[in-house]
Parts: structure tokens; C-alpha cells; sequence
């Protein structure tokens, strides 16, 4: 802390309504999480739903009543220049001034604020965004309430913004979870605050407790990285050169609240949205959002002004603009998005995607959670899942592209190349990085990237990039001899456990409960804690009770956390699924409560036998253990082998057939107990 300020508590400016309101949008995100494709390109002003990013945030502000924006530019400062030069926010008839400083030394947000302090650009309370938020939330009234609060708490210098979102909420990243103590009766004072780093135990200081009447401790909120901020704070960043980012600011102010006086305050949003991409899971999350409609009206049919022509809005999600040419035969399923000028070729199924503008699809394509931004060409009997390809990329036939892949700007990927899961092509190298040539196909141009480090500047370990599953989906593991890509697809009457194909929500729910399953079990978690996570998981989807056993059941045949690298014997999947169905069965015995939910669960242990060689093998021990768990009765098991199957379709016919004939054994042992049981009496 500097000299002259030292021990001296900053004081509030005198009030005046003269000023107008002003905010600082960080255009630079100070960190790595979108590599290799910000080597090319800033995170604001990559696109999410066919807008870029900072347009999102800047309509937000003007929306909320800012008059005028700083934008703080250092990597790339000069794209994000040219943008705003040739931007509606820089016409003469923009209700928002945008003014860009550019300083490409700054580091970190800290250092972005102490060049902003130096050059004496803040006169009142400012908004403080990034420049990669996404908002419909009432900005006016936070900050109506943040000025009301200060004329009564002198000592207030922030007011930050949080969003309701229980664990399981599709927004949240485990990246972002934290843990924070609010006093209500002080106008939501922030008390504690804490990163929970996936850390199953919390410790909190006992004189939280003992020096404030009421405190209220919150887990369902998401940091909006959204705050408003009176004109010390820039001030309290000089004064402090350890302030890095947020949250050295927060632990700062909350540290030293009793010697300095400064209170950090909170408003939490609820019935509005507001969220930052932060990472790749935010970043496909946000986009469903858009897409669901949760941000309207930041929404592509309402978004006009910005493009030539319009977009079109239909049932299941599907936006359309006007100029698009499609095949009479191509698929558009759910939460699809076709942007300005671009072709969808003949019998091509798009699910859960993306396109931007001028993009030729080919024929027999399947795209599934796919982001295409502008001028992609993709050849025919491609394949792309959960992945996003940057401007300009070629995709050349037969190709096959898995989930979690990058493709960056100008990349050609060769005819019938097929990546490995979580692949990043570039044409760039860094310093601090590593590329290694390889062959992508015939024609192709670009280099796999690896990353040298496994840690983050801050120390901490990169995000794992891994994109939400969807329901429906893709099948990467099909036969190579098949050249209809759509046929790869799994159609509506193929085996979905948790829900009906097309509803990706049953699916994140279900990585939800395999998470909770598999950390109850290794760390022994109380069960009824088991139930209150499954329940909470099941509201922020919108689940079917009838839906949970079924994913629950799935979630312990999955196996324990290393069996996703080490595929299991059938001994190995028996031996741990009884003590696994041992352990929980209260958290079964919950759900399954009736003989239809019974005979439901049986039928949904067969399904998961269809796909899955190993749990067919086991089939009829995993049916006695559940038996002898008592979650299901033995009339239930009688009921499921009389059950007739429609013999219409055979494979599924003979699989039943197949798995009665397996347990045949297991029901000859009931028939005889429950004999002997009646000749005891």
C-alpha cells in the first residue's frame, strides 16, 4: 500500500447527478482457457449464437442506462478497435459513447484497473463487466439500490452481482463454484467468500458466526463477474499492487474490513439472466441458453438490427435466416441455428448446432453440439460432434470430427481424417506451447497442438474442456464402412435412458447423478445427502421422477471414476455394483417405490444390456442383487418375465428372449423359496 494512503480509510466523492453512468469492459480475459484459438483472435470477439461476444456485453450496458463504456484492450487490441470503429456503437445516433484504451503491458484485471485509476477516466459509481457477458437482468435498478445503499453506507465500494443457479444448473462450471456468507439483515453485506475447487468439506471462521445475529450461507449462486463499483475502487487497486484479479480484491476488503471500514454488498439476480463465458462448458451452455431463450430478448429472431435481413423463430428451437437454402430432405431436429447465406445439403440431420454465416454443409452430414462460425466448408458423410470450427476451416469428405475438438481458423482437415476426442488443430504455434505435425488427411493443413503445461497461471489445473452430452446424439464408434453419415445417428426409437432421445437435459442430469454416485460411494456420503443432491439435480432439469431410477441405475453401471480409462471385467462390474447397490439402496428405495416403478427399473437394466456387452454378461446378478437389496420384489420379476415383447422387432425381441433365458436360474430359485416357504407354513 502506498505511503500517503496508508491507514487511511478511502472516503466516499461527493454526490452529485451530474455525471453519467459509466462502465469498463474488460475485452481481455488475462487468462488461457480458450487456447490455441485466442491466438488468433480475442475471446470478446468470438461469436456465440452468430453475435460476438462483446456486442453482448455492450447491449447489455445500453439496455441498462450507461452512457458511456471504456473499453480495456490488450491482446489484440487492434481487432477489437477495427470492430467497434465500424460498429453501430460508435454511430452518431448510439445511446452509448465507446471509447477504447488500449495498454498491451496489463496482466491481469488488477493492472487494468490501475491504468484506468492513472488516467482519471472514472467521475461516479461505474458498472465493471467483461467483455464476454451475456445479460437481460435490470441493470438500472442494481444500480439504483447500489446508490440508495451508499448514501446511508458510506463505507460501501462495491455492489457485487450474483445469479440464482442450484448445483446441477447447466450454467455452472466446477471452476466457478463458491460458497458465500451474506448478512440479510445488512442489506446483503458479504461476510465470506470462498472458491469450493470441487473440496467436499468447508471450514468457515468462528466469529462469522458469533459476530453477526444472521447469516445466511449460499451455494446456488453464480459469480456474474458483474460488479458495480464505486469510484475508490480503481483506487483501492493502486493503493494495492497484490490485487491481481476479484478475488484478491474481495479477500482484501473482507481481511481488512475492520481496519479500513470497506463493505463489499451483494444483489442477486433471480427471474433475469446474466452469466459470463468463461470457458468452453460456459461457452456451450450460454449458447443453449440464447438458443432456449432464457437471455430474450438477446435472441436471434429479435437481434436484428445488426444483420441484413431476419431470423426466423420455430417450434423445437429452430432459427433460421431468411437467406438460407436447405435440401427438401435435410433434418433440422432441435435448438438449431442457420445463419446469413448458408446451404444445408441433402439428407443431412443438425441437432443441437450452430452454423454462422455463408457456411456450405454437405450431404449426409451429421452434426451434432457442433459450433460452425463463418465461411466452414464441410464436405459430404461428415461427422462433427460437440466440437467448434473457427472461421474459414475446410472439412473435406468422409471426415469425422468427435466431441471436444477445436479446429482453428483456416484449418483444412483431409477426407476421411478421423481425430481423437479433445484434438486442437491450429495453423499458429506459441512460444509456450507445442505443435506436432501430423497427418490429418489427405489435403489437409494444420498441426495437432498440445499443451506443455498442465497448470494455469494462477497455479491451478486447466478446466477439464469437456462439452455437456446431449441426448440425442452421434455414434463415433460406427462402422467405417457406412457412407451415410445420418444413418450414424441414433433415431428417435433407439435405447435413451433417462428420457427420450432429443431432450439433452436428461442427459446432463445424468453426468450430474454419476458424479454425485461415484463421490458418495468413494467417500462414503451419507445417502440421505445422496438424495438431496439427486432431487436438486432433478428440479434444475425439469427431470420425471419416473426418469431417476433409471439414471441412477446407469450412473452405478458406469462403474467407479477409473473405470472411464480401464474398461472392466464383468467380474469387476458384478463385485462392484453389489456393494454399490448394497450401499444405496435407500437412494433407490426412494425413487422406487411402487410395481410399476419396479417393473420400470427391470426393463430399463435390460435396455442398458442391449448396448452394453459387459452389464448383458452380468444381467441376471445384477437383477438378484437388486432383489436381495429389496429395491425390487419378486412379483416384479415374475411380472417381467410374463411380460410379452413385440416380436415386430427382432433384435429387441431376441434380446429380451435372451436375457429371460440368462435368468432362468435366478426365477427357479424364487419359485422354489417361496415353495418351501409355503410347505414351512
Amino acid at each position: 500500500m502506498s505511503k500517503e494512503r496508508v491507514g487511511k480509510k478511502v472516503t466516499s466523492e461527493k454526490w452529485g447527478t451530474e455525471n453519467p453512468l459509466q462502465a469498463v469492459v474488460l475485452a481481455d480475459s488475462f487468462n488461457y482457457r480458450f487456447l490455441p484459438i485466442t491466438l488468433e483472435k480475442p475471446r470478446a470477439l468470438l461469436p456465440l449464437v452468430n453475435t460476438l461476444l462483446i456486442d453482448y456485453s455492450l447491449q447489455f450496458l445500453s439496455s441498462g442506462g450507461v452512457e458511456q463504456a471504456f473499453v480495456f484492450c490488450c491482446a489484440h487490441a487492434d481487432q477489437i478497435r477495427t470492430h467497434l470503429q465500424h460498429s453501430k456503437w460508435t454511430k452518431s445516433n448510439s445511446p452509448l459513447e465507446v471509447q477504447t484504451i488500449i495498454s498491451e503491458g496489463c496482466l491481469s484485471t488488477g493492472d487494468a484497473l490501475r491504468e484506468i485509476d492513472s488516467r482519471s477516466l472514472i467521475k461516479s459509481d461505474f458498472v465493471l463487466v467483461s467483455g464476454d457477458l451475456v445479460s437481460n437482468m435490470d441493470l438500472e435498478k442494481a444500480v439504483r439500490e447500489h446508490k440508495e445503499r451508499r448514501q446511508t453506507i458510506k463505507d460501501s465500494v462495491m455492489t457485487m452481482i450474483f445469479m440464482a443457479a442450484s448445483p446441477g444448473h447447466r450454467t455452472r462450471c466446477y471452476q466457478d463454484d463458491l460458497v458465500v456468507a451474506i448478512n440479510p439483515a445488512s442489506k446483503g453485506r458479504l461476510l465470506h467468500w470462498q472458491r469450493t475447487k470441487r473440496q467436499t468439506r468447508l471450514h468457515f471462521p468462528l466469529d462469522l458466526f458469533s459476530g453477526n445475529a444472521a447469516v445466511e450461507l449460499r451455494y446456488d449462486l453464480l459469480d456474474c463477474h458483474m460488479s458495480i463499483c464505486s469510484p475508490q475502487v480503481p483506487q483501492l487497486f493502486t493503493d494495492n499492487f497484490d490485487y491481481q484479479d476479484q478475488d484478491d480484491f474481495v479477500r482484501g476488503i473482507l481481511v481488512s474490513e475492520e481496519i479500513m471500514g470497506n463493505q463489499i454488498h451483494t444483489h442477486i439476480v433471480k427471474d433475469e439472466y446474466a452469466a459470463r463465458v468463461s470457458n468452453l462448458h460456459s461457452y456451450d451452455a450460454i449458447s443453449k441458453d440464447v438458443i432456449h431463450r432464457w437471455t430474450y430478448p438477446l435472441v436471434p429472431d429479435v437481434r436484428q438490427e445488426e444483420r441484413q435481413g431476419a431470423y426466423s423463430y420455430s417450434r423445437r428451437n429452430v432459427y433460421l435466416h431468411n437467406t438460407v437454402k436447405l435440401a427438401r430432405d435435410c433434418h433440422l431436429e432441435q435448438d438449431v441455428v442457420v445463419g446469413q447465406e448458408s446451404s444445408v445439403g441433402n439428407g443431412t440431420t443438425i441437432v443441437s448446432s450452430v452454423i454462422g454465416q455463408r457456411c456450405r454443409i454437405g450431404s449426409n452430414v451429421c452434426l451434432n453440439g457442433a459450433h460452425i462460425w463463418n465461411d466452414v466448408v464441410i464436405g459430404d458423410n461428415v461427422g462433427i460432434k460437440k466440437s467448434i470450427l473457427c472461421d474459414h476451416v475446410n472439412v473435406e469428405a468422409g471426415a469425422k470430427i468427435p466431441e471436444g475438438c477445436i479446429i482453428c481458423f483456416g484449418v483444412i482437415i483431409g477426407s476421411d481424417c478421423k481425430l481423437k476426442p479433445g484434438s486442437k488443430v491450429t495453423l499458429m504455434k506459441s512460444r509456450d506451447e507445442t505443435i506436432q505435425a501430423c497427418g490429418l488427411g489427405d489435403g489437409s493443413l494444420g498441426f495437432l497442438w498440445s499443451s506443455s503445461s498442465s497448470k494455469q497461471e494462477d497455479g491451478t489445473d486447466v478446466i477439464d474442456e469437456v462439452w455437456p452430452a446431449d441426448a440425442t446424439r452421434c455414434d463415433s464408434e460406427s462402422s467405417d464402412s457406412s457412407s451415410d453419415a445420418s444413418s450414424r445417428c441414433i433415431s428417435p426409437n433407439a435405447i435413451q435412458l433417462g428420457g427420450e432421445a432429443g431432450d439433452a437435459d436428461h442427459n446432463v442430469f445424468y453426468l450430474e447423478v454419476v458424479e454425485s454416485i461415484r463421490n458418495g460411494i468413494a467417500e462414503r456420503v451419507s445417502v440421505d445427502n445422496m438424495i438431496l443432491e439427486v432431487n436438486s439435480s432433478k428440479h434444475a432439469y425439469n427431470i420425471a421422477i419416473s426418469d431417476v431410477p433409471a439414471s441412477i441405475l446407469r450412473a452405478i453401471l458406469s462403474g467407479p471414476q477409473q473405470a472411464k480409462h480401464n474398461h472392466q471385467t464383468p467380474k469387476e462390474l458384478l463385485t462392484y455394483s453389489r456393494e454399490a447397490l448394497e450401499y444405496l439402496s435407500p437412494l433407490l428405495q426412494n425413487y422406487v417405490k411402487s410395481l410399476e416403478s419396479q417393473l420400470q427399473l427391470i426393463q430399463s437394466l435390460e435396455e442398458l444390456a442391449f448396448s452394453n456387452e459387459t452389464v448383458s454378461v452380468v444381467f441376471m446378478g445384477i437383477l438378484r442383487s437388486l432383489y436381495d437389496s429389496d429395491i425390487i420384489e419378486e412379483v416384479a420379476i415374475t411380472k417381467w418375465n410374463a411380460s410379452p415383447v413385440d416380436s415386430g422387432n427382432k433384435d429387441t425381441y431376441q434380446h429380451h428372449e435372451r436375457m429371460k433365458k440368462q435368468a432362468q436360474p435366478f426365477l427357479l430359485w424364487l419359485e422354489q423359496a417361496e415353495e418351501e416357504s409355503s410347505s414351512d407354513e
